[in-house]
């Protein structure tokens, strides 16, 4: 059930609508992962292709948003995962007026997502757009959903009802917003303990730096 809302989530997310440049800014540099020595796997649905490390995740292919899981938690309750997507065309950079757009777009959304940090860095000399958030499973959440088309009341009941949703504990997301070969570009990392956070911002920045587009 888990694996199902965190996608079910991130589909949720707003996208930027425009496209556009900036001027070259100092950005902060979000550290690119070094691949030099790890063994890595790759996955691929029709849109594109990522690298992930191969002892530490396991990739469900073929999925869209395409989803990699961590082995620690894949049998448990709460399984952390991340997932990549591809948003639409976009032609020029990422800038500081992307993620404000970004920010209230996201908050438009609905009642469940809180942002706690939102910043434009770089990786690899290119802008990014990093964001940490917050999701709170209320009844509020549940009636945004259903009144907006998101779930079903089958959907509902098949997962457990009201009551097995508004049990699950607050879940934070980290996202990265990066454009490759013209396309825009969404990676989502869900875990559930403080501990898993930076292994989850290693997986998506190795996503961000492994992706091929294919279509």
């Amino acid at each position: 059930m888990k694996k199902c809302l965190s996608l079910l989530l991130a589909l949720c997310l707003g996208l930027l609508a425009g496209c556009g440049s900036a001027p070259s800014v100092d950005y902060p540099e979000l550290p690119a992962v070094d691949t030099g020595a790890l063994e890595l796997e790759s996955a691929s649905n029709s849109s594109l292709k990522v690298s992930f490390l191969q002892t530490d995740w396991v990739a469900e292919p073929n999925t869209d948003p395409l989803s990699v899981y961590y082995r620690e938690t894949a049998d448990s309750d709460y399984t952390v995962n991340v997932n990549a997507q591809v948003s639409q065309a976009y032609d020029g950079t990422l800038s500081e007026s992307d993620k404000d757009d970004l920010v209230d777009s996201i908050a438009a959304e609905g009642p469940f997502m809180n942002i706690t940090e939102a910043q434009v860095m770089r990786l690899d000399g290119d802008p990014v757009i990093y964001m940490e958030e917050t999701l709170s499973f209320t009844d509020e959440t549940v009636d945004w959903m259903l009144d907006n088309g998101v779930w079903t009341e089958a959907w509902l009941e098949q997962m457990g009802g009201r009551e097995a949703i508004t049990a699950i504990p607050d879940t934070d997301q980290l996202l990265l917003y990066a454009v490759v070969d013209g396309q825009l570009c969404i990676y989502t990392g869900t875990y559930y303990e403080e501990g898993q956070k930076a292994t989850v911002l290693e997986a998506l920045t190795l996503m961000v730096q492994t992706t091929e587009i294919l279509r």
